[in-house]
């Protein structure tokens, strides 16, 4: 108030337009990320090696069949893998603890015994504080698993069609030889 009994107000304006134009443009990159992830069954991932901490998209909880909430931990991940796949699972492990990066395809078993096929690419590197952190894909990659079964069973078939071919033929050929031989 001054000396005349007015009161003075005091205040500042900010635009914060810039600002939330910057925030519109996060969000709407981020929902493009998630349904690209989803569209495509691939998730990303971050995993702190020294604190097994673990930092994962939707779509990869997704993959994994775990509660978005859920704690994760390096062990509940190795839980899941195919016991076939164990030992280059861990040479993969071995590698992010060695800031290498990693690249494997491997199995999981589903709590109700489905069993997923997976891809999975990280890049590794050492942090300041000297901590190893491996941030990459996870692709399920399943449908393309079933694609390449189907077409490995259809060039067996085609390989097998071809070899009864070649015995008619042989067989045909050595028939006439018969015949004519009589005659």
């Amino acid at each position: 108030m001054d000396k005349a009994g007015n009161n003075d107000i005091v205040g500042a304006i900010m635009d914060i337009t810039e600002r939330q134009v910057a925030e519109e443009a996060i969000r709407r990159s981020e929902a493009y990320l998630a349904e690209a992830q989803r569209l495509s069954h691939t998730g990303s991932f971050g995993w702190n090696v020294s604190t097994d901490e673990h930092f994962w998209s939707d779509e990869t909880f997704r993959i994994f069949e775990f509660a978005p909430a859920s704690k994760l931990s390096l062990q509940m991940i190795l839980d899941r893998v195919h016991p076939k796949d164990m030992p280059s699972v861990n040479m993969a492990i071995a590698a992010g603890n060695r800031a290498e990066g990693i690249d494997l395809e491997f199995r999981i078993l589903m709590p109700d015994g489905r069993i997923k096929y997976l891809h999975v690419v990280g890049k590794a590197e050492r942090r300041a504080t000297g901590n190893i952190e491996v941030i990459g894909a996870v692709m399920d990659i399943a449908e393309r698993k079933l694609v390449e079964e189907g077409l490995r069973q259809s060039e067996e078939r085609f390989r097998l069609v071809l070899q009864i071919r070649t015995r008619v033929a042989a067989n045909m050929v050595a028939l006439r030889r018969d015949e004519q031989n009589l005659v």
